[in-house]
């Protein structure tokens, strides 16, 4: 068993329906694209509601996000060959629905959204990442080598 699944995010990840995969291999990226679409489905709404009623510090909801970033940033980023352009934009689409998430839990507790954003780690790296995986299958033929 590998290290991620003895890490205490593994703790966290089984208690709030986080699956961390460990394989960069196509069926991989597909597992880990389902698992955090399920999760946006069906537990992000959730955590914001019960944040957003609670008056809760809404950095819980970057705590319970921040596992799922890492995770991707692990295994995908570093070998975007293995990620299909369609597939890196699937994952900016479920990274955006919890960048919005997280924004609307800082405005509603009367803070800057940017703060929330600030507060995850490799947000930045992991959406230039993307953005240029997912540009790489679809510029025109240019020619010469």
């Amino acid at each position: 068993m590998s290290s991620l699944h003895n890490s205490p995010h593994a703790a966290k990840a089984a208690m709030t329906g986080h699956v961390l995969t460990r394989s960069a291999e196509p069926d991989g990226v597909r597992c880990l694209i389902d698992s955090l679409s399920a999760w946006v489905i069906n537990s992000l709404p959730r955590i914001e509601e019960g944040i957003c009623k609670a008056g809760a510090d809404p950095f819980e909801l970057v705590v319970d996000f921040q596992p799922w970033l890492r995770e991707v940033l692990a295994e995908i980023a570093p070998n975007l060959t293995a990620v299909s352009p369609g597939q890196c934009r699937e994952l900016i689409g479920l990274v955006g629905s919890v960048m919005d998430a997280i924004e609307r839990v800082y405005r509603a507790a009367g803070q800057a959204p940017s703060i929330g954003l600030g507060h995850l780690d490799g947000l930045d790296d992991f959406l230039v990442a993307m953005a240029l995986r997912s540009r790489e299958c679809t510029r025109p033929y240019q020619g010469g080598e």
